[in-house]
C-alpha cells in the first residue's frame, strides 16, 4: 500500500503530464510493469535474438520475409499478422509455438520484454503489443507489460480514446490498441490488443494470449467489455494502409493460413486433395474463382514438397501478410512479361530480353523496387542506330555523310568534276545499314557541225561555146531541176530569150 505522500506525488505527476503540451517529444514509457522488472529498449540492451526454437517455425519465417515500409500502421499489422496460430508452450523448450495444448505462458514475446526470462508468472497479450512495437521501430512507445499501467501513459500524452460503450465517438482506426476489461466497466483494463479492422457495427482485432494464442476475434463496437483505444500517433507516408475487410476484394499476395487441415484441391470446383493447409504456413494468392457449386474459391500458389503448386481452397481462411505487386515489362505499347514482387524485394536476377526492333538497340528503362508498394510497369527504351554513307568517285572517298533510322536522310555532297564528262551519284536508298554511293560519269559527245549548201552560179562561157544552151544542158544532165537548178533568177531570162528569137525569124 501506498503512502499518503506518494499517492500525492503519483496525482502531481499525472497532473503534470497532462499538461504538457502537444509540441513536446513523447517519453518512452519506464521500463516497468505489474511489478516485472523489463526491458528499457530506448536506452539499453538492444541485443535481442531469437530462441532456436522459435527460429524453426513458420512464424519465424513469416516474420523474417517481412520489410519496413513508411506506413507504420501497415507494419504493425503485417507483423501481428506473421504470427497468426502461434500458441504459449509450457516450458522454454517450446517457444517453436506449436503446442497447440500449452497453457504454460510460455512465448517467445517476453524474451524481448524480461531479461533472462524463464518463467510463466503472468499473461502476455502486453507482451505481444510491446513485441511487435519493438519490431516495427516504433521507439517512444513500447516497454510495459500491464494493461491499465499501457492506459494511464497513453491518456498522459494525448494518445487515448474512449470506446462507444463510454461515450466516445472515436471511429478506432488500422493498428491502434484495443484495451479490454472483462468486467464491462473502465476503471482498469485487462487485455490489449490491436484493432485490425471495423464494420457498420463490429470490430475486428488480432491479439496475443487470446485462448492461448495469437488470433483474429470479432466484437460489437459498443460492447461494453471494450473501454477504449491507444492512438500512437504512427507515421503512414503515402502508402495506403492495408483494408483488412477487403471491400474492393482480396488483393493479390501472400497470405497466412489462419486454420490447420484446410484441404487445398487441384481444381476448383473438384475434391481431388493436391494438400492440406497448415496453420500459420503461407500461401501465394492469385485470384478469386467464382464457382457453381463451391462458390468463391481462392487460387493460390502453395509449396508441395517444395515445388509452387496452383491450387484452390477456402477464402475465409486467410489472412493478408503481404499484398504481391504487378512488375510490367512492355515494349511498344505491347507487354512482354510480369513478374510479381513484394515490398522489399530486390531486382529479380534476371529480366526478359527486349525485343528487337530493326534500326535501334533496346533496353529497359531504369527501375528499382526497394519498397514500391504498388504495381510498376518498365518500358523499353529504343535508341536509333546510327549509319554511315561513303560518296566515292573514280574509287575515291570524296566524303561521308551519317544517318539514323529516326532521320533518314543525308544531303550528298557535289559530284567532283571530270573533263569531258557529266557527272551523278547513283541512286540510293537509306534503310538500316552503312551505304556505299558511286559517281557515274558519262562522255560529253564531240559537237556537231551545222550543214551547208553548194555554191549556185552562171553559165561560162565555156558552156556557150559547146553549142550547148543552158536550157539544154540542163536537160541532158538527166537531172530533174531543168532550168529551175539555176535558181529564181533564171525564171526572169525566158521573156526575154523568146522575144529574141522572135526577131530574128522576122529578118
Amino acid at each position: 500500500m501506498r503512502s499518503t505522500m506518494q499517492k500525492l506525488i503519483a496525482v502531481l505527476l499525472s497532473v503534470l503530464m497532462l499538461a504538457v503540451p502537444a509540441t513536446v517529444s513523447i517519453q518512452a514509457l519506464e521500463p516497468s510493469g505489474n511489478g516485472v522488472k523489463i526491458r528499457n529498449w530506448v536506452t539499453n540492451d538492444p541485443d535481442y535474438t531469437f530462441s532456436d526454437a522459435y527460429m524453426t517455425s513458420v512464424w519465424y519465417q513469416n516474420f523474417h520475409s517481412l520489410s519496413l515500409t513508411e506506413n507504420q500502421r501497415n507494419n504493425v499489422l503485417r507483423i501481428a499478422v506473421s504470427q497468426l496460430g502461434y500458441h504459449e508452450g509450457n516450458s522454454p523448450e517450446e517457444f517453436s509455438g506449436t503446442n497447440r495444448s500449452g497453457s504454460g505462458n510460455y512465448i517467445e514475446y517476453a524474451r524481448l520484454i524480461v531479461p533472462n526470462y524463464n518463467n510463466n508468472s503472468y499473461e502476455w497479450c502486453a507482451c505481444f503489443v510491446n513485441w511487435v512495437l519493438n519490431q516495427a521501430h516504433i521507439d517512444y512507445c513500447y516497454g510495459e507489460i500491464g494493461c491499465w499501467k499501457w492506459v494511464e501513459w497513453l491518456k498522459a500524452n494525448g494518445m487515448f480514446e474512449d470506446s462507444a460503450a463510454y461515450k466516445g465517438s472515436y471511429d478506432p482506426q488500422p493498428a491502434d490498441m484495443i484495451f479490454f476489461n472483462w468486467d464491462a466497466n473502465n476503471t482498469t483494463s485487462g487485455h490489449i490488443g490491436y484493432v485490425l479492422y471495423t464494420t457498420e457495427d463490429k470490430i475486428y482485432t488480432i491479439e496475443g494470449n487470446s485462448n492461448n494464442e495469437v488470433g483474429i476475434r470479432c466484437y460489437a463496437l459498443n460492447d461494453p467489455c471494450i473501454i477504449g483505444y491507444g492512438t500512437p500517433p504512427y507515421e503512414e507516408g503515402s502508402e495506403a494502409t492495408l483494408d483488412y475487410a477487403y471491400t474492393e476484394g482480396m488483393p493479390r499476395g501472400t497470405y497466412v493460413i489462419t486454420s490447420a487441415m484446410v484441404r487445398i484441391t487441384t481444381e476448383a470446383e473438384n475434391n481431388t486433395r493436391l494438400t492440406n493447409t497448415v496453420l500459420g504456413g503461407t500461401v501465394k494468392l492469385l485470384d478469386l474463382v467464382e464457382t457453381e457449386k463451391k462458390g468463391t474459391r481462392a487460387k493460390v500458389l502453395v509449396s508441395v514438397d517444395g515445388v509452387e503448386t496452383v491450387g484452390y481452397m477456402e477464402p475465409q481462411y486467410l489472412c493478408l501478410l503481404t499484398p504481391m505487386y504487378t512488375l510490367s515489362f512492355v515494349a511498344d505499347g505491347q507487354l512482354v512479361e510480369e513478374v510479381l514482387f513484394t515490398a522489399g524485394d530486390e531486382n529479380p536476377s534476371t529480366v526478359p530480353a527486349v525485343p528487337e526492333k530493326e534500326g535501334y538497340i533496346g533496353a529497359w528503362e531504369n527501375f528499382t523496387l526497394g519498397t514500391a508498394t504498388g504495381d510498376i510497369t518498365v518500358k523499353a527504351v529504343y535508341t536509333a542506330l546510327s549509319y554511315t554513307v561513303t560518296f566515292q568517285a573514280d574509287g575515291i572517298t570524296v566524303d561521308t555523310r551519317t544517318y539514323t533510322t529516326d532521320a533518314p536522310t543525308v544531303t550528298p555532297p557535289a559530284v567532283p568534276e571530270k573533263e569531258g564528262y557529266t557527272g551523278a551519284w547513283e541512286p540510293f536508298t537509306l534503310t538500316t545499314g552503312d551505304v556505299v554511293v558511286n559517281a557515274v560519269y558519262t562522255e560529253i559527245p564531240p559537237e556537231t557541225q551545222p550543214e551547208t549548201q553548194p555554191e549556185t552560179t552562171a553559165p561560162t562561157a565555156k558552156d556557150t561555146d559547146s553549142g550547148e544552151s543552158a536550157t539544154e544542158k540542163s536537160s541532158s544532165s538527166g537531172g530533174c531541176t531543168t532550168a529551175l537548178g539555176l535558181g529564181s533568177p533564171a525564171l526572169l531570162l525566158l521573156p526575154a530569150l523568146a522575144l529574141l528569137r522572135k526577131r530574128r525569124r522576122d529578118e
